[in-house]
């Protein structure tokens, strides 16, 4: 029983040193010092550094989720690629219905402000990619891939994906209703890779909800 207890706390413990690796490739879309701005940036060290940390974390993340699930990410069909966009758009409209009924948090806007102003300053195609489609493949295979299942090793796989994604939603922040949308958002990611038993489909769905979200926040906030 002991022995049980502490594997299981060792492996809280290296899921949060994950957790915290997941985190590094943003360091290529932010401004690393006060004399950093959307007219004075090292474009090319953001890139590099983009490009390193991501790898880094890409290779822990795979190394550990291989172990476990060694035939759960292949090629996407062209029925898994139209649920993943069915899947996107629903996730989108969550979102959207929640924020409108309750009336979305002043933090989450000033955030995608944040990320519109980073989009139209030379940092624009960085934010772009780790945004849309870097953090989506490292955040899937975090929490879909090995959170998710860690925790079924312990409980049903329903509770699982609850325990998932509410730390899923907390990792985003905690904002208030937001916070609700990201809930169910991971939830949706959750049920489309337990059907397709493809993670590649969620990271797919994923990506194209960020995309959309950012589209619409382009469309939106000028």
């Amino acid at each position: 029983m002991l022995t049980k207890g502490f594997n299981f706390l060792m492996h809280l413990f290296i899921g949060f040193l994950l957790l915290f690796l997941m985190q590094l490739p943003v360091l290529g879309d932010i401004y690393w010092s006060d004399s950093e701005n959307s007219h004075n940036v090292n474009i090319w060290g953001h890139w590099l550094a983009l490009i390193g940390l991501t790898m880094l974390t890409f290779w822990a993340l795979w190394s550990i989720y291989r172990k476990h699930h060694p035939a759960d990410l292949h090629i996407i069909t062209w029925r898994q690629l139209a649920l993943a966009l069915g899947t996107a758009v629903l996730s989108v409209l969550a979102q959207m219905l929640i924020s409108t009924i309750f009336a979305g948090g002043a933090s989450t806007e000033d955030q995608n402000y944040e990320i519109i102003n980073l989009i139209h300053s030379r940092l624009g195609l960085i934010t772009l990619i780790s945004a849309n489609i870097i953090s989506p493949v490292l955040e899937e295979l975090f929490f879909r891939g090995i959170v998710q299942g860690f925790f079924n090793r312990y409980v049903n796989i329903w509770i699982a994906v609850i325990i998932t994604n509410i730390c899923f939603a907390f990792a985003h922040g905690y904002s208030g209703v937001n916070t609700v949308g990201i809930f169910i958002t991971g939830c949706l990611f959750s049920a489309i890779y337990l059907k397709t038993k493809n993670l590649g489909t969620s990271m797919f769905a994923h990506s194209a909800t960020n995309w959309l979200v950012t589209l619409i926040n382009l469309l939106l906030l000028k």
